[in-house]
């Protein structure tokens, strides 16, 4: 899967422009990104939204790294 496939999975949030929304989960990329700080913070948001792909999870790091230019 390519960057460009992997931004697509993102879906803008219109409450903060900014910050988008991980494909149907509600979950936004600011939210994922905490995750990352915690011991078992992505597998635990995963496992509280089953829709919430390993993809989704590289698109987001991908957006909040600054390389979706």
């Amino acid at each position: 899967m390519d960057k460009d496939d992997l931004l697509g999975r993102l879906r803008d949030n219109p409450v903060e422009p900014d910050n988008p929304i991980i494909g149907d989960t509600g979950v936004t990329v600011k939210v994922l990104v905490r995750a990352t700080q915690t011991d078992d913070g992505v597998e635990a948001l995963m496992a509280k939204h089953p829709g919430l792909e390993p993809e989704d999870v590289m698109a987001a790091l991908l957006y909040a790294g600054g390389l979706r230019d």
